[in-house]
């Protein structure tokens, strides 16, 4: 749960040396049903150290305050449960990242994902302090 409220959450982490970013996804639904989500149902960051470079961050998003009239949409093709607590999900971003330390924009490339694994967590998640 993101401030109450349902949503799926995907990260890919890079797998090219020295880059060091993960592009993060979230999708506000109860039902990652397959269809087409956009800004009013949509945060994007890619963040991190492309060169590995701790001293040259980057990050570029979607609905974060440089960057709350971004392009990107991601489109779910296929959502399947496959046994309790697990699902897989095949789908595509697109668009445009907006830089948001600095000024910028950058396309994305080849954003299609095919049969990933993923683990479905349906209880609400309480922060109890101990």
């Amino acid at each position: 749960m993101a401030g109450n409220k349902p949503y799926l959450m995907l990260a890919f982490k890079s797998m090219d040396a020295v880059d060091d970013r993960q592009l993060t996804l979230m999708v506000f639904t109860a039902d990652p049903k397959p269809g087409l989500y956009t800004k009013d149902k949509l945060e994007v960051l890619l963040s991190g150290f492309p060169v590995g470079d701790i001293n040259k961050p980057e990050m570029w998003g979607y609905k974060y305050p440089a960057s709350a009239t971004g392009g990107l949409q991601l489109e779910i093709t296929s959502y399947k449960e496959t046994g309790k607590g697990k699902a897989t999900i095949s789908g595509k971003l697109s668009g445009q990242f907006t830089k948001i330390l600095g000024k910028g924009t950058m396309p994305v490339e080849n954003g299609v994902f095919s049969e990933l694994e993923i683990d479905v967590y349906e209880e609400q998640y309480l922060n109890k302090p101990q």
